[in-house]
């Protein structure tokens, strides 16, 4: 707290002022808030368990976690030897890279430039990563990405859904940002050089001198004699204007792609040749599914996320594929983006982050972050063993069921909503799973490893329990608080129940409201997608959602304007969750008057609420990083916005 600033005057620096200036930002960190300090102290702590020679491993799952972070860590400096090594022999896989375009004829360009839309085997390894065996948790892929996820109109049955591609930044906004892009394309260059091979290199040198000697206007002598450092230093030029075409590209492709996906649509495997005829989706799927023995009709439906970016991204490819020059970026961006998450896992000299100042992050914490995701729930095993009590789940479990019933409450009172859509809207709230903590068959070994072996962990909790999380599944009506998030300053048993409804309750209330915002209110109690809401329900909820749009646009930070279409479901889950759990803190003190806040302090019991809510969004960031060039998950709304605008 910054208890000199009056909080009538600056809400988040009396709540925040403290935190911001005695917490440094760590080095390698663009900014730094209590949610990262949580999860750098988790790593800590799994960390110490994992070097810790006395840390006893029960079961196979948890043994091999081990294992992996030994490897990881790369105490033989195996990677240091290697270098660049598997990401050529990867790239030798997929046809080569000629990144110089010195080899006139390589057959990689010629299979990626003029193959699309035959599938050619080796073009889908390159658009889509998959294993020759086995079926991939997930496809992460160039143009678009594959994924498994529940039937919206069904969530009884699974269905594969087609989702934009994975871009480099998260907003098409950092695309206009010069520095970023600047660094960017450092960073790009400097990969592709440590990638060349010796021959490649010496191959470009001698097609320089070529073009020299056939250059009638440079025959002279010392052209032909040009130092090696004046050639490498065209070819640094090449390389540049290279990797400036790629990006060139994704900001194209960044321009298409959707804030929110709303024109969702059925499409058959059939349909997707006809309407997507980029490439041949028959033969692309079928090749996925292959390893299995499946094969695909022509009439099994897909979930295509956004039909519109889809049809724009068929044009834009195909524009590409019909003219020579561009059909070689169309190839160079493909082989960027399979290598990109790659170069992490190589030698130091291959990883930075150029969204950063400085990466000098720990071997053992890039190790912890970038582990498998079916391998961190043996790590959540180790952690939850030694700090999560089950008391802990009692007393969450006590604040849900009363913020459940202040939500209904809070439902039935509403004037506006007609009698059917309130009923079926407090069904909904009675019919949503809470899953807290961590499941239980985490900590049994054998348990463990059965689903370990199986690959199962995920359909039973998306991600693993130690992490800092909380979400809500619109396709399940459930909510999920994982063990790492329950911790200061958002809970701690010993905390006054005034501060908790404040801290932890507002996001559990936070996370139901959901259930009901700008896209969570089309899916009903089962988790179905349908229109369930009476019509005049509908247009009366519209009309509220434009009066926060008026109310929010005219909010700014740093005179930067909020980004209002990207916020609007945070926007309305912060003030719902703000709203319900205090009403249900004063339904709870009015059954418990042992839980009304005293203090010999001058903050009141409803001050202490509001003062909670608000410290768990403690943040240091510089403020040249506030602002629409740097998004954080909540767009450009930075936790200052958050208190004050909710607020």
């Amino acid at each position: 707290m910054n208890q000199d600033m009056d909080p009538c005057t600056d809400f988040y620096e009396f709540a925040c002022g403290g935190y911001e200036r005695k917490t440094m930002l760590p080095t390698g960190y663009p900014k730094w808030n209590y949610a990262m300090q949580i999860s750098d102290s988790i790593y800590l702590t799994i960390k110490d368990l994992l070097e810790n020679p006395h840390t006893k491993y029960e079961g196979m799952a948890e043994r091999q976690a081990k294992i992996y972070y030994d490897s990881c860590l790369d105490k033989t400096n195996v990677r240091k030897k290697l270098q660049g090594m598997p990401l050529k022999k990867l790239l030798d896989l997929y046809g080569g890279w000629d990144l110089l375009n010195v080899y006139k004829k390589s057959s990689a360009f010629i299979n990626a430039s003029s193959t699309l839309k035959k599938s050619n085997p080796f073009l889908l390894k390159k658009i889509v990563r998959y294993p020759e065996k086995g079926f991939p948790d997930k496809f992460n892929s160039v143009f678009f990405s594959l994924d498994i996820h529940l039937d919206p109109k069904n969530s009884s049955k699974n269905l594969l859904f087609i989702f934009p591609g994975e871009l480099t930044f998260p907003h098409k906004d950092y695309y206009d940002d010069n520095d970023l892009y600047n660094s960017s394309l450092m960073y790009m260059a400097k990969i592709g050089n440590l990638l060349l091979k010796n021959r490649t290199v010496s191959k470009y040198l001698e097609m320089l001198d070529e073009n020299i000697k056939f250059n009638q206007h440079a025959i002279n002598k010392s052209d032909l004699n040009r130092t090696q450092k004046e050639k490498k230093k065209q070819m640094w030029s090449q390389l540049r204007n290279v990797m400036s075409n790629i990006l060139d590209l994704e900001k194209l492709i960044a321009n298409i792609t959707p804030l929110n996906m709303e024109d969702t649509k059925y499409q058959s495997l059939q349909e997707l040749d006809k309407n997507f005829d980029f490439m041949n989706w028959t033969s692309f799927i079928n090749q996925i599914f292959k390893p299995l023995n499946i094969s695909i009709a022509a009439d099994h439906p897909f979930w295509v996320t956004s039909i519109s970016y889809m049809e724009a991204l068929t044009s834009l490819i195909k524009q590409y594929l019909n003219e020579p020059n561009s059909s070689r970026i169309l190839h160079d961006y493909i082989m960027w983006h399979k290598i990109r998450p790659l170069t992490r896992y190589l030698s130091k000299k291959f990883s930075y982050d150029p969204n950063v100042k400085d990466n000098t992050s720990s071997d053992w914490k890039l190790c912890l972050e970038e582990f498998p995701m079916f391998m961190n729930f043996p790590l959540s095993s180790l952690y939850l063993k030694s700090n999560f009590y089950s008391r802990d789940k009692l007393k969450l479990k006590e604040m849900v069921d009363m913020i459940k019933l202040s939500y209904k409450k809070s439902l039935q009172d509403l004037n506006w909503m007609d009698k059917t859509t309130k009923a079926r809207s407090i069904a909904k709230v009675d019919a949503m799973k809470f899953k807290i903590g961590y499941p239980d068959y985490i900590i049994n070994p054998n348990e463990l490893d059965k689903d370990y072996l199986g690959r199962n962990l995920f359909f039973k909790y998306f991600l693993p329990p130690h992490l800092a999380e909380a979400y809500y599944s619109w396709s399940e009506n459930d909510i999920t608080f994982l063990a790492g998030l329950l911790q200061k300053p958002y809970y701690d048993i010993t905390y006054p129940n005034t501060y908790l409804f404040g801290a932890i309750g507002s996001l559990i209330s936070h996370e139901i409201s959901h259930g009901f915002d700008n896209n969570g209110r089309n899916y009903d109690e089962k988790g179905n997608l349908n229109k369930w809401w009476t019509n005049e329900s509908i247009k009366i909820y519209q009309e509220k959602i434009n009066c926060y749009q008026k109310q929010y646009s005219n909010y700014s930070i740093n005179s930067h304007k909020l980004n209002f279409e990207q916020t609007l479901g945070e926007d309305i889950a912060d003030n719902g969750g703000v709203f319900i759990s205090l009403q249900a803190l004063k339904s709870y003190q009015a059954m418990n008057k042992s839980a009304i806040y005293s203090s010999k302090s001058n903050i009141t019991d409803e001050q202490l609420f509001f003062l909670a809510y608000a410290q768990v969004f403690g943040r240091t960031c510089p403020d040249h990083l506030i602002g629409p060039s740097r998004r954080t998950q909540y767009s450009d709304e930075t936790e200052l916005d958050r208190i004050a605008n909710t607020m």
